[in-house]
């Protein structure tokens, strides 16, 4: 049984580091998005581009939202923003720790693909 826990509370540590680096990833999204709203222009290339950014980071914040939901609904009248901060002892409780950091994981390699057909399309020089 020790075993066991040992292997929710590593789970429940690595899935909190996902998502305070997807929650930071969000953060950077939203501004290069509220940049990009004034600076997109005709190129059609770059419209794409950041339109497909803007899907990722709706994407990233339903997981997010998601996952805080979930916690919110364990801990019972809990408010969102103190359940995150107590979320490590909920995870026993039975969030699917699995299913949040693979979804998570989904996300952000897409955006690395994203980041790479930056270069690919020449696009760093058409935003610069």
């Amino acid at each position: 049984m020790e075993e066991q826990h040992r292997k929710v509370w590593l789970s429940a540590i690595f899935c909190r580091y996902q998502v305070e680096l997807a929650q930071v990833e969000l953060h950077l999204m939203r501004g290069f998005l509220k940049d990009a709203d004034s600076r997109i222009g005709e190129d059609e290339v770059v419209r794409i581009w950041v339109g497909l950014i803007r899907d990722a980071a709706y994407d990233l914040e339903d997981v997010i939202e998601s996952f805080a939901l979930k916690l919110a609904s364990k801990k019972r009248g809990g408010n969102v923003k103190i359940v995150l901060k107590r979320f490590a002892c909920i995870f026993s409780k039975g969030v699917d720790l699995h299913k949040i950091g693979s979804e998570i994981e989904d996300i952000m390699t897409k955006l690395s693909h994203l980041r790479s057909s930056l270069q690919s399309y020449n696009m760093i020089s058409k935003w610069g």
